[in-house]
């Protein structure tokens, strides 16, 4: 069986569960530890791993350095799993952590709106909805233009300690490999 293993844990397929990662010792000799929500899916497929967020995380307990800070989502309205954000005309929240995901879009990503199966996860995501090829023909007459603004977008999350250097360059990476028509 496929085991996917994280710290001292074994993920099984469709396995949901909620684990502790040992992160650091406290001067009063407390551990320190992560909590970790994992929802893997039953068949293989594209995962996402917020790494960027773990490693500032560490390196603030370790050192006391603090985690890089961005600006707030911009909202009107900020109801419990339904707040009213404040979107750029694709309708993309305006504000938060930027990634190319939401910098240089293939799709519009809500933030909102999803129930799904994982619970209270999916709702941390929102739903994903594709950009028409009359919309990426705007915003990237040529597949260079996508690239490079893929490009920038990600150089510039790296800079502001929202992606790690090299999950960076393997998004970049990735990039030349989409295919837009």
């Amino acid at each position: 069986m496929n085991v996917l293993r994280i710290g001292e844990f074994d993920i099984l397929p469709g396995e949901q569960r909620k684990i502790e990662l040992p992160v650091a010792k406290l001067y009063t000799d407390a551990d320190v530890s992560l909590p970790v929500h994992i929802i893997r899916a039953k068949k293989p497929g594209p995962t996402i791993f917020i790494s960027a967020a773990v490693h500032a995380l560490n390196e603030w307990v370790r050192t006391g350095v603090p985690p890089a800070t961005t600006d707030r989502l911009q909202a009107t309205d900020f109801k419990l799993y339904n707040p009213e954000f404040v979107r750029d005309d694709i309708g993309i929240a305006r504000g938060g952590i930027r990634t190319p995901f939401v910098d240089a879009p293939l799709a519009t990503l809500s933030g909102t709106g999803n129930a799904g199966d994982g619970g209270w996860f999916c709702q941390l995501f929102g739903t994903t909805r594709p950009l028409d090829t009359k919309r990426l023909n705007s915003l990237y007459p040529t597949r260079q233009a996508f690239i490079a603004e893929w490009t920038r977008a990600t150089e510039n999350a790296v800079s502001r300690g929202h992606i790690r250097p090299v999950d960076g360059q393997m998004l970049i990476e990735a990039a030349k490999n989409i295919r837009l028509n």
